[in-house]
């Protein structure tokens, strides 16, 4: 936990434990602090007939996309002869094309300028995809939105769910933390934390946080989180640490 003593917002982390303390060092190294509360962690799925059947049709779906880092070190683990058998492969940002790399295989593609799906499905390499059958690993649920593009433009497409989401509940230290601190912002990288993060801070009595500053990762993201209620929401270029620090020194510049 940081100190209470600092200069600057304090920036509340939201994903999981990994991917936090990689933001944490971003921001430290540029100057802020940082307040870690993972909302969720993730693991491996674990096997089943259904999830078995998915697996043997990955093994012929010659496009894969992976869209976390978790996402990545899943199907890797369930189905290595798959995921080495894809033509192409895809990352929705730069973490999972660096978890594909750290396991060996290229990376076709990852978004730079808009790290989520919808950066994703402007690459002109999943255009023309009628007929061509493309893997998506996923957690339950997501990335539909990938899904129901590449099936309206002709592929046959199956989002595959190798991992878990878990919810994570906050310390009473850290939620008493937050409510002392005046200087806190927010931030989420998926509509999923959004709208966990403020079922927290509505159950916590900490549902004022909701008119501080929310960074986001993208503008679908920012409209689920203002549906949600959250009043002040900025989007960030990415879900990437430097993305983060990018959207903090832009929005603290602007409020001096």
């Amino acid at each position: 936990m940081t100190e209470t003593l600092h200069i600057g917002p304090l920036l509340l982390l939201t994903r999981p434990p990994r991917e936090s303390r990689a933001s944490a060092r971003a921001l430290a190294a540029r100057g802020y602090a940082s307040l870690s509360m993972p909302l969720q962690y993730t693991r491996t799925a674990r096997k089943s007939a259904a999830l078995e059947e998915q697996l043997r049709w990955a093994e012929g779906a010659e496009l894969q996309i992976f869209v976390s880092r978790a996402s990545v070190t899943a199907a890797c683990s369930l189905a290595p002869g798959a995921v080495a058998a894809a033509v192409l492969r895809f990352a929705v940002g730069r973490a999972s094309a660096e978890a594909l790399a750290q396991h060996g295989y290229k990376c076709t593609l990852a978004p730079i300028d808009a790290e989520d799906s919808e950066g994703l499905l402007a690459s002109p390499a999943l255009h023309a995809v009628a007929g061509r059958h493309i893997a998506i690993w996923v957690a339950p649920g997501g990335r539909q939105l990938i899904v129901e593009r590449l099936r309206e433009r002709g592929a046959e497409v199956r989002a595959i769910a190798v991992y878990q989401r878990v919810k994570l509940k906050p310390s009473a230290d850290l939620l008493s933390k937050l409510r002392s601190d005046r200087s806190v912002w927010l931030t989420a990288t998926s509509a999923t934390l959004a709208a966990q993060l403020a079922h927290t801070l509505r159950a916590h009595d900490l549902g004022h946080l909701l008119q501080r500053p929310l960074i986001v990762a993208s503008a679908r993201i920012a409209l689920a989180a203002e549906r949600l209620g959250f009043e002040s929401v900025y989007v960030a270029r990415g879900a990437n640490p430097e993305a983060l620090v990018g959207a903090v020194e832009q929005l603290a510049g602007a409020s001096n």
